[in-house]
């Protein structure tokens, strides 16, 4: 029993100094992918599903600067923010995915 009250408590204690990996998945009561925060050579993502498992929002910064995508319920980009070295961008583009208005 004392070996196992140590061990419980250097988990704890490593617990307490944070959590590090390069991936982070939440799902819901279902078993249902619904965020994913990841972190690779290309750097930061946070995708969120929807219901169904389809990515409706993505959330990245990589070495050009960083952007935000939101979609639909087909899974098609609607609205895109973007900010890189040239300056910022936003997107928004009908059900097909074809840009109906953009700025700059």
């Amino acid at each position: 029993m004392e070996a196992l009250e140590r061990e419980l408590a250097e988990l704890r204690s490593e617990l307490a100094g944070g959590l590090t990996t390069r991936q982070v998945r939440i799902v819901d009561e279902g078993g249902r992918e619904r965020a994913v925060l990841t972190v690779d050579e290309a750097g930061p993502r946070l995708r969120l599903n929807d219901e169904k498992g389809r990515g409706c929002a993505l959330l990245a910064v990589d070495k050009h600067g960083s952007g935000l995508s939101v979609g639909d319920e087909n899974g098609k980009t609607r609205a895109s923010l973007a900010v890189v070295k040239d300056g910022p961008g936003l997107y928004l583009c009908d059900a097909a995915g074809r840009a109906v208005w953009s700025a700059p």
